[in-house]
């Protein structure tokens, strides 16, 4: 890849969506599709941070493409069993625990 294509971008998504997806856990074990459906856009963005890992890009994308399919039938078990697996495949908690807040 080009030097360009490397400029912090991918850590700047993973901070910025993954901080919005973290903050649905509540509204998820709650099964609050109300809160969930408006931020399902997070959820896709967020895979944007491994754009540039392809294997891992595809595998995310799945996964969130599952839980808004599954919030947009209104199928809550869905959306909680793939917010976890998210979450778990991601290592979203870990890699954000203690993370600054990006600027700009």
């Amino acid at each position: 890849p080009a030097l360009a294509d490397w400029q912090g971008e991918p850590s700047r998504a993973l901070k910025k969506y993954g901080s919005a997806v973290l903050a649905l856990e509540d509204a998820v074990a709650k099964g609050d599709l109300a809160a969930i459906k408006p931020k399902l856009r997070k959820f896709t963005l967020l895979c944007g941070a491994w754009r540039f890992e392809p294997s891992d890009f595809r595998k995310f994308s799945a996964i969130a493409d599952a839980l808004i399919e599954g919030a947009q039938n209104n199928k809550i078990d869905v959306v909680q069993a793939k917010y976890t697996q998210l979450l778990k495949e991601t290592g979203l908690k870990q890699m954000l625990k203690g993370a600054p807040v990006p600027r700009g």
